[in-house]
């Protein structure tokens, strides 16, 4: 017999799509924040939920989200979306920047609800760290948080694997080209060389999408034009297969308490690097060498790490 709705479904197989199925955690999350309102589908918001689900996976590192208000975009992307990112890696680092700190501390608070609640915990192993565990940010166990912060806030000496950025803009300011710029410029000054390789998803509405499209252009820091994913050295050992699959795409950069540790790389992009030029995989392997360098990594501290990892 197909199954049509969730409910249809047993408790476990309910629990099960909502483990995988990004739409189907959102949903729930609606219900769970607005329990006397209907939750009514539409299909903008099954493209949302694939493109969103797509950015955890790696798949895009750049995505922007142009609706009018009203269509739920705030949460998909900014309640919703990290909850069930700290879900599958609760130690992940999630920033949240919204115009206005207040808003930004509405949307903490939401997904911070959506982690505390009964069902949730009965999905994931995620738990909230009992040292910090309210806005404007919240912590894991496993060292994982979601910072919320005003657009030129705390963005300043902050890593992260992730950058939601939700209305960054007051509505009578998205007018203003000489606002949207200084924006621009708020956020580029801001945000540091590891927040901008981070996986960005931004949302906004449709008077004004300047300030958020050119936020794309972003996706290249390095000068060697190499966007690269962040992971813990757990993570790389609990999900190797997938990360396996996602340098395919770029490099999967891991880390072990804050340090890069090692590169996984495709052999193709290997391949490359080795036959293309000499010269410019030994400036890849340089940069990495530098960042090791700067972070006190010596070969024989690589050595124990590595030791300490098996």
């Amino acid at each position: 017999m197909v199954k049509t709705s969730a409910e249809t479904l047993s408790l476990d197989e309910y629990g099960a799509l909502s483990r995988r199925d990004f739409v189907s955690f959102a949903q729930r999350c609606f219900r769970e924040l607005n329990p006397r309102t209907r939750f009514a589908m539409g299909w903008h918001i099954e493209v949302i939920a694939a493109k969103l689900a797509a950015v955890r996976e790696g798949k895009i590192r750049r995505l922007v989200i142009n609706l009018p208000p009203r269509h739920l975009k705030s949460l998909l992307a900014s309640i919703a979306f990290p909850a069930w990112c700290l879900g599958h890696e609760p130690s992940a680092q999630i920033l949240c920047v919204s115009y206005a700190q207040d808003l930004a501390d509405k949307l903490s608070r939401d997904c911070r609800h959506i982690v505390a609640s009964g069902w949730y915990r009965q999905l994931f192993p995620t738990r909230l760290s009992p040292q910090r565990a309210a806005m404007p940010e919240f912590d894991t166990t496993e060292q994982g948080c979601c910072l919320a912060t005003s657009v030129g806030g705390v963005l300043t000496g902050r890593g992260a694997d992730l950058i939601i950025i939700d209305d960054p803009l007051k509505p009578d300011e998205a007018l203003s080209q000489a606002q949207r710029q200084a924006y621009l410029r708020r956020l580029c000054a801001s945000a540091t060389r590891r927040s901008l390789t981070a996986a960005l998803a931004a949302t906004g509405n449709r008077r004004r999408a300047e300030h958020l499209s050119k936020l794309s252009t972003l996706s290249r820091l390095d000068k060697g034009g190499y966007p690269m994913r962040y992971v813990s050295a757990t993570d790389a050992k609990q999900r190797l297969a997938a990360l396996i699959d996602a340098a395919q795409r770029e490099p999967v950069v891991i880390r072990r308490q804050n340090r890069e540790v090692a590169v996984l790389l495709s052999s193709q992009e290997y391949d490359r690097l080795r036959a293309l030029n000499t010269d410019e995989f030994q400036h890849f392997c340089d940069r990495i060498s530098e960042r090791a360098d700067a972070r006190g990594l010596t070969e024989e501290k690589l050595a124990k790490i590595l030791a300490d990892e098996s």
